[in-house]
This record gives C-alpha cells, sequence and structure tokens, in this order.
C-alpha cells in the first residue's frame, strides 16, 4: 500500500473480530488475514474499505512486535501521533490484543490520563476509536472507524496493517 509514504504491511481485514495471534492465513470464511507477529513496527494504519479514508499512527523509539506484547497495558507503547482523517486533537494510544474480552489492534484517544488496557477502555466515550468488533460483550460488538467505540456499532469493512 502506498499510502503516508508506502512500506505498509497489511495484518487483517474484518467487518467484526479478528485474532491476530492465531488468525495467520486468509481464508473465504474469514477473509484477509497475514501473520504479522513478528514484524518489528513504529506505525500503524487503519483503511475504512467503504470510504477508503485512511488514519495513520506513529510513534517515536524503539519499534514493537505483536509477539510478546498482547496484553500489555497501553503506557507499554507510549503515545502516538495521528495522520490522515484521524483528529490531532488527541494523542493515541495502541492495544495489542488476545484477550477473551477483545483481540486485534485498538488504537484509539488518550484521556483522563488513563491509560487502556485489552479489557477496560478508562469509560473513553469522547475520543476516537479504531478497533475490530469486541469478541464477547455486546456492548462492544462492531467495528469502530475514527468514531467513538465504547459502544455498540455497526459492523463495517476494515484492515489495519503496520510498518
Amino acid at each position: 500500500m502506498s499510502s503516508f509514504g508506502g512500506g505498509w504491511t497489511m495484518c487483517y481485514t474484518t467487518d467484526s473480530h479478528v485474532n491476530i495471534k492465531t488468525e495467520l492465513v486468509t481464508t473465504p470464511a474469514l477473509g484477509y488475514r497475514a501473520d504479522c507477529n513478528n514484524i518489528p513496527f513504529t506505525e500503524v494504519i487503519f483503511v475504512d474499505e467503504k470510504s477508503k479514508q485512511k488514519a495513520a499512527f506513529k510513534k517515536s523509539g524503539s519499534p514493537v512486535t505483536f509477539t510478546g506484547n498482547y496484553d500489555k497495558q497501553a503506557n507499554a507503547y507510549g503515545l502516538w501521533t495521528a495522520q490522515g482523517v484521524a483528529t490531532t486533537q488527541y494523542k493515541y494510544q495502541m492495544l495489542i490484543c488476545d484477550a477473551s474480552f477483545y483481540k486485534g489492534l485498538h488504537v484509539s484517544g488518550f484521556t483522563k490520563n488513563c491509560y487502556k488496557r485489552c479489557h477496560q477502555w478508562c469509560s473513553d466515550s469522547t475520543s476516537a476509536y479504531f478497533r475490530t468488533s469486541a469478541v464477547s460483550d455486546k456492548g462492544y460488538k462492531g467495528v469502530a472507524f475514527n468514531q467513538n467505540g465504547h459502544k455498540p456499532l455497526p459492523n463495517r469493512l476494515i484492515s489495519a496493517g503496520i510498518r
């Protein structure tokens, strides 16, 4: 993908939820999947596949990999800056989740001086979220792209990548 200078490795496309730790190959039932577990990255991109809008997030410092970083509190990765359609009103935080409640990448605003966890989103009902659907909680089903995701939403097709 050539957006924001190119070089992105796309990890998944889904309109629901994704298990980025174990869904490592593309299948007709699940959609596009790639094994991104051991790829170092400092940037994340989300693409709304219907509107083609894109939001990218960048951190400074050492690269991160999914492997060894699942389910850590967001402060483990520092704060991220946004480009594309994501508002610059916030610094952002990222989660890499493989919890029973939520699986996948999750980027949202840093609010209330609170770093999120895969199972606790700091009651953030104001900032923009970029996330897939929760796995087990109907209160957080649906996909958020540049909208508050601390509530149920409709499903929508998004892709996520790293570089």
